[in-house]
C-alpha cells in the first residue's frame, strides 16, 4: 500500500520583464538557485500550510 497519496501539485513562475541587463536576470537566477532563498522559500510554504487546519496531516515538500 502507498505511503502517501498525491492530492495536488502547485508550481511557482517567476517571470523578468524584458528589457533588464543581464546582470540583472543573471543575479534573479542566483537568487532563486540559492540556498538561502530555497530554504526560506520552503519554510514560507511550510508555515502558511500550518495555518489551515485541514492540512495539519498532510506532508509539504518543496521541491526543484
Amino acid at each position: 500500500m502507498a505511503k502517501a497519496i498525491l492530492i495536488d501539485q502547485l508550481h511557482l513562475t517567476v517571470l523578468a520583464p524584458r528589457g533588464l541587463l543581464d546582470a540583472e536576470y543573471d543575479a534573479m537566477s542566483r537568487t532563486l538557485d540559492g540556498l538561502r532563498f530555497r530554504r526560506r522559500l520552503g519554510r514560507a510554504v511550510r508555515a502558511l500550510c500550518r495555518a489551515y487546519p485541514a492540512l495539519a496531516k498532510a506532508k509539504v515538500k518543496v521541491s526543484r
